[in-house]
């Protein structure tokens, strides 16, 4: 939240105008079937909260505001997702995205993911 007042100036100057934030499927509550890891789940659903939050405040300045769930990427062993094709998708999901999907929740392979 820190990092969207502090640069939401220069978002909203910007061309683009997204601001986009990394959160995890873990932070969905409808995903949850597993249950355990209840810190990181917690901070990534309240992560998806301030996203929405945002969305709503900042779509008088035509600022879309996106959270982008990367995969299970290669950053550790067992990983599935190679960090080169999370990013890329990331990416594309950001450049396709439009203002009637801001505040949305959005997995690295385009898939709309559940609050």
């Amino acid at each position: 939240m820190k990092l969207a007042e502090a640069f939401v100036e220069h978002v909203a100057a910007s061309r683009m105008k997204v601001m986009a934030f990394v959160s995890s499927r873990m932070g969905s509550i409808t995903l949850n079937m597993t249950g355990g890891s209840y810190a990181y789940r917690s901070s990534k659903a309240g992560l998806n909260a301030v996203v929405k939050g945002l969305a709503i405040d900042l779509q008088p300045r035509h600022i879309l505001v996106l959270a982008l769930h990367p995969g299970w990427a290669k950053t550790e062993p067992g990983a599935r997702v190679d960090v080169d094709r999370s990013v890329a998708g990331m990416r594309a999901v950001i450049q396709r995205c439009s203002r009637h999907e801001t505040g949305c929740f959005f997995a690295f392979n385009d898939t709309m993911l559940p609050w």
